[in-house]
């Protein structure tokens, strides 16, 4: 009988040709007989494994021979072993007008550790405290930090990086970064401002103008082996990039340091709590100076925020009798006074209500002419004109030459604003007030713009501080969208110069200048007590502001002393001395010739830039 032979199915075989792949590559054990086998699972469990073998074998060879792959791989060895440090950003130069820089960037140390390797004795932190500053618990706590960097310390002097150097501790670690210098010192601080560590503008021109002034990070490599112990540092860009700019002003290194220097000298006399100067280009509206006291060293870091206040931007006070020169030339243009008209002072005290008011000094004569009005400041005679224009028309008078409005030339931050109520609000109480100066709230931006118009002949310009934006190879002036236009007459300017002049002629002769003519106004102002809300017979502002030379005006100064503690307290006696100082050696260093006519040809001499230097004030 013949007995077919089964044939094993093709499943069965295929397994055991893969079984004895295995068993070659992987042998068993245990010997284990193919029957007790489910074929079928292990056969599809295989050839999962060795899919899985054949993909992960192409990826290793993808891997090593394809560039992409390649680069990649390159990149992770790099990121293990190359880490980059961002430092602050180099930041643009702020000049004056003559291209002197007034801040500018620098290279400084600064200092860091890898916390995995920094390991110093107790004796070695009390070192490193001492010499950069730093309490001990501080680099202590630093030197705990589970990673590879922690600063300890950014920016400091390169004589305390060559000490830190000199301990050589291992793990303790300086690179150099940029920092902001200012070399001028405290010289125009206030408007300037300062930087932060990483070199954003905290307040003033630096924050101002923060934008423009920053550049690009500063990118610095670290190379580190495989315990993370940094060995190399290069620097990839250690140089200013071109994406910041520099910032010119029209403020005058020179005329800067005489405002200064003769508004601190008016302060101590004073006794005063402080005070401010500004110095302007009546027909162009350029700042040429702006004076704070206090002031304060940027290079130094311990700042107090008095001493960073730039009183002349955003300060706003009562201007007090600086204001009535604004309101007569008004009427004066309207046509309802003139020089010599004659105004009833009814002995200098007037009622009105329940309220009297009265002339700081009794004038000598009943009548006073608009002029005497004017050099003796009689509250009265300022009401009477005052009366003539009406409650609209002394608003409108003020509001025409700037008060209360807006000077689009200058976007500093916190900038101020006069505030000026709507006539149709003012009691006769408050009307006589403002005729006088008191009862509304200026600048010091907006009594120079107008007393610009004054000196100019007669055209209100807005003044501005930034000149030009840029780089040495792409500098362009900024344009200001100035809208010069007349609010008085040529012919009312004149006359209105000729009345400041007899001010200094006749009243305050401590503002008379030696070698040109000069005119202006005094103001004294009682400041408001913030306890009892009332005016304060103790506190005031004493002020001067002034043109000169009277009959072609290069300049006008704005001073103002802040609480002088001597019993005198007039503006006459404190404010007038500054601005004496200030125009006659600004004049002087500005080559403007003598204009008194009592003055010799040979005492005409134009100082020479060496003869300046050793001015005194």
């Amino acid at each position: 009988m013949n007995t077919k032979i089964k044939k094993p199915s093709k499943l069965k075989t295929r397994f055991k040709r893969l079984y004895e792949i295995k068993e070659f590559f992987f042998p068993s054990k245990h010997i284990i007989e193919p029957s007790s086998f489910n074929y079928k699972r292990v056969y599809v469990v295989t050839c999962g494994f060795m899919v899985i073998f054949s993909l992960l074998s192409i990826r290793a060879v993808v891997i090593h021979l394809f560039s992409p792959s390649a680069q990649s791989l390159q990149k992770i060895a790099t990121n293990q072993y190359n880490q980059p440090l961002y430092l602050s950003k180099y930041r643009g130069t702020i000049f004056d007008r003559r291209s002197s820089a007034l801040a500018l960037s620098i290279k400084a140390p600064s200092v860091f550790i890898n916390p995995k390797e920094f390991s110093p004795s107790e004796e070695e932190i009390s070192k490193i405290s001492q010499i950069i500053d730093v309490p001990k618990k501080e680099i202590l706590a630093k030197s705990k930090k589970n990673s590879h960097f922690a600063w300890i310390k950014r920016k400091i002097s390169f004589d305390q990086g060559s000490k830190l150097k000199n301990l050589k501790i291992e793990g303790l670690y300086q690179i150099t970064e940029p920092a902001r210098y200012y070399p001028e010192g405290s010289i125009l601080s206030n408007l300037i401002g300062i930087v932060g560590t990483d070199d954003n503008g905290l307040f003033g021109l630096e924050k101002e103008f923060d934008t423009t002034l920053k550049g690009e990070h500063t990118k610095v490599l670290q190379t580190r082996d495989a315990r993370g112990k940094i060995f190399y540092l290069e620097s990839q860009k250690a140089s200013p990039t071109s994406s910041s700019k520099d910032v010119y002003l029209t403020i005058d290194k020179v005329i800067q340091q005489i405002t200064e220097d003769a508004l601190a000298q008016g302060i101590a006399e004073a006794n005063a709590k402080g005070g401010f100067a500004i110095v302007t280009d009546p027909h162009t509206g350029k700042i040429l100076a702006i004076a704070n006291h206090p002031n304060f060293n940027p290079n130094k870091k311990n700042l107090s925020i008095e001493a960073t206040r730039n009183k002349v931007l955003t300060d706003i006070f009562e201007p007090g009798s600086v204001l009535k020169p604004i309101i007569t030339s008004y009427a004066i243009e309207k046509g309802k006074t003139s020089r010599f008209s004659e105004h009833d002072c009814e002995d200098g005290k007037y009622t009105i209500g329940r309220t009297t008011f009265k002339d700081s000094h009794k004038p000598a004569t009943r009548f006073l002419t608009t002029e005497d009005t004017i050099v003796t400041s009689s509250n009265v005679c300022a009401y009477k004109i005052g009366l003539k224009l009406g409650e609209q028309g002394v608003y409108e008078g003020l509001y025409n030459f700037g008060i209360s409005k807006k000077i689009n030339s200058i976007g500093f931050p916190a900038l101020a604003k006069g505030r000026l109520s709507n006539w149709q609000t003012w009691k006769p109480i408050r009307f006589a007030n403002i005729s006088f100066g008191q009862g509304v709230l200026t600048t010091a931006l907006e009594l120079v713009r107008a007393y610009s118009a004054i000196a100019n002949g007669g055209r209100l310009v807005d003044p501005y501080y930034l000149e030009k934006i840029g780089t040495d190879k792409d500098v362009k002036v900024v344009e200001h969208n100035q809208d010069p236009h007349f609010v008085i007459s040529p012919k009312t300017s004149q006359t209105m110069k000729k009345i400041l002049e007899q001010v200094i002629e006749k009243g305050a002769t401590a503002a008379k200048l030696d070698r040109y003519t000069a005119g202006g106004k005094t103001g004294t102002t009682q400041k408001v007590d913030p306890v009892t809300h009332a005016y304060s017979k103790t506190k005031h502002h004493a002020s001067f502001m002034g043109i000169a030379p009277i009959n072609d005006p290069f300049i006008v100064v704005y001073v103002q002393i802040d609480e002088p503690h001597q019993k005198v307290r007039y503006g006459s006696r404190w404010a007038a001395p500054v601005f004496k100082h200030i125009a006659e050696a600004t004049l002087k260093y500005l080559n403007v010739p003598s204009d008194k006519p009592s003055l010799s040809k040979d005492s005409k001499n134009i100082i020479t830039k060496t003869n300046l230097n050793k001015t005194s004030l």
